[in-house]
């Protein structure tokens, strides 16, 4: 299981490196770009490199001892605060002229062909999630396999909010939308995602999937002709399948299964 504190510093833009060579530098106190070099096993030349990038983050400083060339780690609160007020700056400006690019990116670049043929695509990283959710709320008819616990740690681990009402904007939104969700029978799972109240909205429909069957995909959703799987066991992926034969094979298995799994029985 990775460090949570590796984690933050890794969503402070530092590299898996720099990030490890910090940690290190934390933990024994000034050392040798030799030294930091074997404490996490990469070669010194490459050290030397990554130690300069933290020089440059604020991080780090190099300290002279008598004869001894060191380098050290900034007290951590003033230079982390430092770096993540300098990525809070960096993104406002990006928001801020986002609209502007993509008007200069529109104009400039007219020959960009559509992707839509493909009958494969590859993505990484937890907004392509939201992507996906964001095409499929535009359909009419959604189906779902989910494993909520796992869909909820993929969110936490990557250090991004989950939005609990997620079905219900979207059902809000889209009136022709209907949704039919098979979620693995987790204790929790339906009150922290607040399916008993989504329910209510009558466009929305859920079973479980006993525990036995061991339902780990985060998500498999079924949606316009397209079959999206959410991987995230190791590294988080998402897989969409343009197929309409292996599209209306999945929905036939899908509605199959649906029909021997009971109803489930509304609470007070």
């Amino acid at each position: 299981m990775k460090n949570p504190i590796l984690d933050y510093l890794e969503g402070l833009d530092l590299t898996e490196i720099e990030a490890k060579l910090y940690m290190a530098l934390l933990e024994v106190g000034p050392a040798s770009v030799r030294d930091l070099a074997e404490a996490i096993g990469i070669k010194r030349t490459t050290a030397y490199l990554y130690v300069d990038q933290l020089i440059e983050k604020g991080l780090v400083i190099r300290i002279v001892k008598g004869a001894k060339k060191q380098v050290a780690a900034m007290e951590p609160k003033q230079s982390l605060q430092f770096l993540v007020e300098k990525n809070l700056e960096t993104a406002q400006q990006l928001k801020k002229d986002f609209p502007d690019v993509i008007k200069t990116i529109n104009d400039s670049l007219p020959q960009i062909k559509p992707i839509s043929d493909a009958e494969v695509k590859y993505y990484k990283g937890i907004n392509n999630i939201k992507n996906i959710l964001t095409e499929a709320f535009k359909s009419k008819e959604l189906r779902v396999y989910a494993n909520l616990s796992e869909l909820e740690n993929l969110f936490k681990k990557n250090h991004v909010p989950l939005e609990y009402q997620t079905y219900d904007k979207a059902l809000l939104k889209n009136k022709q939308l209907t949704i039919y969700e098979i979620v693995a029978d987790q204790p929790g799972s339906v009150e922290q995602f607040n399916l008993n109240q989504t329910v209510e909205t009558t466009r929305y429909h859920y079973k479980h999937m006993p525990q036995s069957v061991g339902l780990t995909s985060p998500g498999i959703l079924m949606y316009d002709n397209k079959v999206a799987i959410i991987n995230g066991k190791e590294k988080l992926t998402i897989v969409v399948l343009n197929s309409i034969d292996y599209y209306i094979n999945s929905i036939k298995l899908f509605d199959f299964i649906w029909q021997f799994l009971p109803e489930i029985k509304k609470t007070s």
